[in-house]
């Protein structure tokens, strides 16, 4: 089975609480073809994602609804979803407008203590640091290290598309979940290469 039809691993080992929850209805925000899906299994799980294509060969249950569909507008009803995950998604929103215009809207259709789960690509992870720093020596802009086009490739290491990519820091993502009513529960460096490349946070709605 290819990677991409798979579970990623390290995530499922950090979301057991999802894994193990039957009731309440879940919203997998960016599903993708539906891969993180496949061990999560709530009374009602939506599956969204921008892509018509990725979602017509979602791989995941069939008693899942899919929902074509994307930040920061969600086709979704206000305080609807009990937990969200988003995995590696806000991200790729290009400009901190949209980004926190997302997170707000990840508010809107959580309910009262509901809970989101969500990974970002941090801009001080292990490598890129060390082209800030070279940067910084050379005296280059830093822009295209915080902001920029990364090559979408197939299993087979074509490349398919470029995909914009924004890098954050945690100063900025603590203050786009805290101005969204989110309370931190728990926060950590995880995946990548380097098992630090990303945020992967756990947030509880407030209000």
């Amino acid at each position: 089975m290819l990677k991409k039809n798979r579970p990623w691993e390290a995530l499922i080992n950090e979301i057991t609480e999802l894994k193990d929850r039957q009731s309440g209805i879940l919203c997998d925000v960016g599903t993708g073809n539906g891969r993180n899906m496949l061990e999560l299994n709530q009374t009602l799980t939506l599956a969204l994602d921008i892509s018509f294509k990725l979602l017509s060969r979602y791989i995941a249950s069939s008693d899942h609804q899919r929902i074509l569909g994307a930040l920061p507008k969600l086709p979704i009803r206000r305080k609807s979803v009990s937990d969200i995950l988003s995995v590696a998604v806000l991200h790729h929103l290009r400009t901190e407008e949209q980004r926190r215009a997302a997170v707000e809207d990840l508010r809107r259709i959580n309910q009262l203590l509901g809970t989101l789960t969500l990974t970002v690509w941090r801009k001080w992870r292990p490598s890129n640091a060390k082209k800030i720093f070279q940067a910084i020596r050379d005296g280059r802009h830093l822009i295209e290290l915080e902001d920029h086009q990364r090559p979408w490739k197939n299993s087979k290491g074509e490349v398919l598309a470029k995909r914009f990519y924004h890098y954050y820091t945690w100063k900025e993502l603590y203050f786009q979940l805290r101005e969204s009513q989110y309370r931190i529960e728990s926060r950590k460096h995880f995946g990548g290469h380097s098992g630090r490349d990303n945020f992967f946070v756990k947030a509880l709605r407030r209000d």
